[in-house]
């Protein structure tokens, strides 16, 4: 079930559900802006639904929505920006729906691995662009 609400909320934030779609892919800024812009809306919204029947999710994260923003900002900078954009943002939604029953430490170790890999996979030749630890 974590696998449907992560396609669920990649749809919503108007990625797909599928990262082929965006092989390649180094346009479309407005789609990465926007898709960044609605990822913490779109993650509170199904945070605050709780629905029994389906996975929880938990709260966003502002630190590493900002990093998927970051990444989507990174324009031109790489050949495969769009495609950068839909895989940050699907991590940062999964790891959203694997934490949503730890506890606050451990939330916050895993963010932090999280925000380390985004860094480092996507955002190490721009160091003075990446969010902090908020």
């Amino acid at each position: 079930m974590a696998l449907e609400l992560e396609n669920e909320i990649m749809r919503e934030i108007g990625l797909g559900n599928h990262p082929n779609w965006y092989q390649g892919s180094s346009s479309c800024e407005f789609r990465r802006m926007q898709a960044a812009e609605k990822l913490p809306k779109v993650i509170r919204k199904y945070h605050d639904k709780k629905d029994p029947k389906k996975d929880s999710i938990a709260e966003p994260n502002a630190w590493l929505c900002g990093l998927v923003t970051a990444v989507a900002q990174s324009g031109d900078k790489t050949r495969i920006t769009l495609q950068n954009t839909w895989e940050a943002a699907s991590h940062v939604i999964a790891e959203h729906i694997h934490v949503a029953d730890l506890d606050e430490a451990s939330r916050q170790r895993n963010y932090q691995r999280l925000a380390d890999y985004i860094t480092q996979t996507y955002l190490s030749n721009q160091s003075e662009e990446v969010p902090r630890r908020i």
